[in-house]
């Protein structure tokens, strides 16, 4: 059973999707909407067992147990400039907050720095770094540290967790 998650950005345009994810926070520019993409071939369960060769291979040596989100935004993006073709926005941040909590409601973990991160968070936690920095800036927010969009995205996380226990347990996503 998936025991925490990982968001992503996929440093691609805004409805392209990767099979290296459970999930993928799309975004509809005409219809100013965001919606989500479910893997058809591989479920949150397939990371269980990485040995077996059908998991989302979206986070090196992090992956047993790990649901992988990535949001489809940030083609091209160039940290020193603050630029990308296709910005992560608010309405995929919102989303991708409440698709954490509602895995982490159906899977019955609690939400904490070890089990909802961003794949910048993770990636320092290894052996070998990568040098992953994403998600360590948030267009919509350009003031934000990394610190603190880790910390608003668990705070939004418990928030949407909070919402589905008042609702008696209703999910609306999964």
């Amino acid at each position: 059973m998936p025991n925490k998650l990982t968001n992503h950005w996929t440093v691609g345009w805004y409805e392209q999707t990767f099979p290296d994810y459970h999930f993928c926070i799309c975004y509809d520019s005409k219809k100013d909407k965001a919606y989500i993409w479910k893997n058809p071939k591989i479920k949150p369960e397939d990371n269980d067992n990485t040995s077996d060769g059908k998991y989302a291979p979206h986070c090196a040596m992090c992956n047993t147990g790990n649901i992988g989100i990535g949001v489809c935004a940030m083609v091209g993006f160039d940290m020193k400039n603050k630029k990308s073709k296709a910005p992560l926005n608010k309405k995929q941040f919102e989303l991708m907050c409440k698709l954490n909590a509602e895995c982490a409601y159906k899977y019955k973990f609690k939400i904490n720095e070890e089990t909802v991160a961003t794949h910048s968070e993770r990636d320092k936690k290894i052996p070998k770094p990568t040098g992953k920095i994403d998600i360590d800036y948030l267009p919509f927010e350009p003031t934000w540290t990394k610190e603190k969009i880790y910390s608003e995205i668990r705070k939004k996380t418990n928030w949407y967790y909070d919402q589905i226990l008042q609702n008696k347990g209703k999910l609306d996503i999964l």
